[in-house]
């Protein structure tokens, strides 16, 4: 519902976000409701749709169209008051991030991402602010400026081949003037231009709506892991809200997984890490695994399924450490049985009253790059179903 309003506002150019740029009444801090008053009918046909047209609607539907609004318009008071309470903490984060890069001897991939994602942050936030909307054109043009130089020196290529074309402003000229002034002799690296790019090219050319947050919060307190900014910890990504999933993807094909490539993202970067699950990730293993592992098999019902979309969430890194589970799982049942465990199985696995997996069905949703691995695996654990309709896992 909160969508449909959002959308009539806009459409309707009453918005809290555009009426502030607009300018407001001398005295004012926050636009008047009563600006928007007369769009109370089109709130009703965007919410209710041809419902709204009905002589006798379900309920007391359409006389609740003031308390619609006025708690729709309340939200958005407190998401400018949550913006405004973070402003100077994230001004301050962009002009340190921005200060970093021109004082270094060595400009490096981390030191851009840090500045990326505190750029974007402010970006974020100054929507509710116009008057300092300059001193971020500011930040973006200087940004702008040492990424594509350093996208088009490991290239080779000319700049203009990789130029972003930005709106000619007095801050923005200001940005590519001290960008100039930058070192970037260090990001000569296939994983520092490939990764930097595709993080600046995500978080700055794309539509921020698709990029914001997620704000489930009514009020001024958190509510847990939706909480991206404030508790990222629990999702596994400290200091702020990831920018990319897969950390290293590349745009020109390198993959993080073979052992060529491998060698071209490390070089260079000491502060790269290799691939590991994140919280999401491990959190989907556990359900794969509850669902498989049920006590008793229900009819009717598949008992695993993993679903693996394209969205870039590391499918086949959820999909590796459910096989990784499953392999554990056949080892800790051959100790169990008495035939002892082989070499370079690390698994410490409380064998205390473990009992054998039952044998059941699983229809297994997985990428085409390990479906193979998994029907591998599942022979070689002996999961393979053998007593139900379903002869052996079924892999799509």
């Amino acid at each position: 519902m909160g969508q449909r309003i959002d959308e009539v506002w806009m459409n309707l150019g009453v918005s809290p976000m555009q009426l502030m740029n607009e300018g407001l009444e001398e005295g004012e801090d926050f636009p008047s409701i009563l600006d928007c008053e007369w769009a109370k009918e089109d709130l009703l046909l965007g919410i209710l749709g041809n419902h709204a047209l009905e002589h006798v609607p379900h309920g007391d539907f359409r006389e609740a169209g003031t308390a619609i609004n006025h708690h729709a318009w309340e939200h958005h008071h407190k998401r400018w008051r949550r913006a405004q309470d973070s402003l100077p903490g994230k001004q301050l984060a962009a002009a340190t991030a921005v200060k970093e890069i021109e004082d270094a001897d060595v400009v490096t991939a981390k030191l851009l991402r840090e500045a990326t994602r505190a750029i974007k942050a402010l970006s974020l936030a100054v929507g509710w602010f116009p008057e300092e909307q300059e001193k971020l054109g500011e930040y973006e043009e200087f940004l702008k400026e040492v990424v594509v130089v350093a996208v088009a020196k490991a290239r080779q290529v000319p700049k203009e081949k990789v130029t972003v074309k930005t709106d000619t402003t007095p801050s923005r000229k200001c940005g590519a003037q001290r960008a100039q002034k930058i070192k970037t002799a260090s990001l000569v690296a296939a994983g520092d231009v490939e990764e930097i790019w595709v993080l600046y090219v995500q978080l700055f050319e794309t539509e921020p709506s698709q990029l914001e947050a997620p704000q489930l919060e009514e009020a001024n307190e958190n509510s847990g892991r939706a909480a991206w900014e404030d508790a990222p910890d629990d999702l596994g990504f400290p200091g702020g809200k990831p920018a990319l999933f897969a950390e290293f993807r590349s745009k020109i094909g390198l993959c993080a997984w073979d052992e060529s490539s491998t060698s071209k993202f490390m070089k260079d970067n000491e502060d790269m890490e290799p691939l590991s699950l994140l919280w999401h990730q491990r959190v989907g293993v556990a359900a794969i695994v509850n669902k498989i592992w049920s006590a008793t098999k229900k009819d009717g019902e598949v008992p695993g399924i993993l679903i693996a979309d394209k969205v870039g969430v590391g499918k086949t890194a959820l999909t590796m450490g459910f096989i990784a589970f499953v392999i554990n799982a056949y080892w800790v049942q051959e100790v169990a049985a008495g035939r002892g465990r082989p070499e370079g199985v690390t698994s410490n696995i409380n064998l205390t009253n473990v009992r054998p997996a039952p044998i059941l069905a699983a229809a297994v949703v997985v990428v085409g790059d390990v479906a193979a691995a998994v029907m591998d695996v599942g022979v070689a654990a002996g999961v393979v179903a053998s007593s139900s309709p379903l002869r052996e896992p079924l892999v799509i």
